[in-house]
């Protein structure tokens, strides 16, 4: 990944997982960055990264709002970490890409990746808190409540019960009861 770009004459370099103007250390505006990572990223050879890094560009991406891309490399990621070996990689990557997919308004893409390629592969072992609760906000998206309860008992169940009322989790439970009265 280069460190360094040009746009509009002026020299951006890549510093401690964000942009900044060379000369005056300042964060661009999100217009810039969007011309930035559009740059940066419209070819990119992910087999050309470590998955350090490419686990870290997923996470930017996804929070600048690239989610095709955050998705494009989420979906490389799992069809290279093929092993057993790659399981805590893969643990990691699956709430990221059932996460992208529901925000890029595809909910069902997000259940049928979980149930049509990771249990598949994996098993229940590739189950954490994160991924069982993304599954169960896709299926709210989709309306199916009774298995999005039985995704946030599982999840619950795996964080070893209450950890408090803002999280993710407590935040898909509220909205099926919202949408059940129960």
């Amino acid at each position: 990944m280069d460190n360094e770009i040009t746009i509009d004459s002026i020299v951006y370099t890549h510093t401690n997982g964000q942009w900044v103007d060379k000369g005056t250390n300042l964060i661009p505006s999100q217009a810039i960055l969007s011309k930035i990572y559009r740059h940066q990223y419209s070819a990119t050879d992910y087999g050309s990264y470590s998955k350090p890094l490419l686990l870290r560009l997923m996470k930017e991406w996804g929070q600048n709002g690239y989610f095709s891309k955050c998705l494009d490399a989420g979906l490389y990621m799992w069809k290279v970490c093929d092993t057993k070996s790659d399981e805590n990689t893969s643990r990691y990557i699956l709430p990221i890409i059932t996460s992208v997919y529901r925000k890029l308004g595809k909910p069902q893409e997000a259940i049928s990746f979980y149930t049509k390629k990771a249990i598949p592969r994996f098993g229940k072992d590739i189950d954490s808190v994160a991924s069982l609760t993304s599954l169960a906000a896709a299926y709210c998206d989709v309306q199916e409540y009774e298995m999005a309860k039985k995704y946030c008992n599982q999840a619950y169940a795996k964080q070893a019960g209450g950890v408090g009322y803002t999280n993710e989790l407590s935040m898909v439970y509220n909205r099926i009861k919202s949408q059940t009265g129960r």
